[in-house]
C-alpha cells in the first residue's frame, strides 16, 4: 500500500510512525536508546519514562475512537490494539529492568515486516477515509464558543437538575472537538443534534418551555453553522483538479457571510 500524507493528529498515524522506525533502528542498540530516539525524548530516565507510556496513551486513544468503525473492524483492531500493548509492556519491562538488553532481543517490534504495523496502517487510512475537517481556527472558535456556555449554564439560575443535564450534554460536543481527528464534522454535527434533541425532551419538571427553547436554540445555530461551512467545503472540495492542495478552512473566506459565533446567541 502506498502510503499518503495522514495528518499530524492522527494517533494511529503517529503510533505507527514511532513503532516503523523502532522496527529499522540499529538491532546492538540498548532498548532505552531506540525507544527514546523513536519517541524524540531527552536521554534521562524521567524523560524516557513519560515518553513511553506516550505509546499506551495513544493506543488508549485510538481504542476510544475506533468505535465509530463497523462491527467487524471495531473488534479487529480491538484485538491490534491489544496485541501492541502487550509487545509493549514486555519490551518496556524488558528495558527497565534489564539494561544490557540489546534491541535484537526483542520481539517483532523489531521486524520492519510485523503483520500489526500493516494492519495498524490501514486503523490509521480508516480514521481518515471519506472525512471532510473544520480546520483549526473554525475548532478554535466553536471551542470558545462551548466554553462560554458552560460558564453561562454553571452561573444561570435555572434548577440544578437541568443544569446538570446540560453541563453532561455539553461534554460531548466539547469532547468531539478536542478529538476532531477521530469524530470529523460529522461524529460533531451527530454530537450537538443529540444534545439538541435530549434538551427538547427534557421534562416540564425539570425545565421551563423558556428554558428549553433557550439552550436548544444555542445549539440549533451551532449545527446550522457548521453545516452551512462544510457544504461550502464540500463544494469547492469538488472544483480542484485532482492533484491540487485542498484550501484549509482558515483559506476559505466566505465562512464569513454566516457570521461569527455570536457569544451572546439566545
Amino acid at each position: 500500500m502506498m502510503e499518503r500524507e495522514l495528518p499530524r493528529n492522527n494517533p494511529a498515524k503517529r503510533l505507527l510512525e514511532i513503532l516503523q522506525k523502532a522496527s529499522q533502528s540499529p538491532k546492538n542498540e540498548q532498548i532505552s536508546e531506540v525507544l527514546g530516539t523513536v519517541i524524540q525524548i531527552e536521554k534521562n530516565n524521567y524523560s524516557f519514562y513519560h515518553g513511553f507510556i506516550h505509546l499506551f496513551y495513544l493506543l488508549d486513544c485510538i481504542e476510544k475512537n475506533i468505535k465509530y468503525f463497523s462491527k467487524i473492524k471495531f473488534n479487529n483492531y480491538q484485538k491490534l490494539l491489544q496485541d501492541i500493548r502487550e509487545k509493549l509492556t514486555l519490551v518496556g519491562i524488558q528495558g527497565f529492568q534489564e539494561k544490557k538488553d540489546v534491541w535484537a532481543s526483542v520481539n517483532e517490534l523489531n521486524n520492519p515486516n510485523w503483520i500489526d504495523l500493516n494492519f495498524l496502517e490501514n486503523c490509521a487510512e480508516d480514521l481518515e477515509d471519506n472525512k471532510i475537517f473544520l480546520g483549526l481556527e473554525i475548532l478554535s472558535e466553536i471551542a470558545t464558543e462551548l466554553a462560554m456556555w458552560r460558564i453561562e449554564i454553571e452561573t444561570s439560575n435555572i434548577s440544578e437538575e437541568f443544569k446538570c443535564l446540560l453541563l453532561d450534554k455539553l461534554q460531548d460536543p466539547i469532547d468531539a472537538v478536542e478529538n476532531h481527528y477521530a469524530y470529523g464534522s460529522a461524529g460533531l454535527k451527530k454530537e450537538i443534534e443529540a444534545g439538541m434533541t435530549k434538551i427538547a425532551l427534557v421534562e416540564d419538571e425539570i425545565a421551563t418551555p423558556q428554558e428549553k427553547s433557550f439552550f436548544v436554540e444555542k445549539y440549533y445555530t451551532l449545527f446550522k453553522r457548521i453545516e452551512l461551512f462544510l457544504q461550502l467545503k464540500i463544494k469547492i472540495k469538488g472544483l480542484l483538479p485532482v492533484g491540487l492542495v485542498e484550501p484549509t478552512s482558515e483559506d476559505l473566506h466566505p465562512w464569513r457571510q454566516f457570521g461569527t459565533l455570536d457569544r451572546n446567541c439566545s
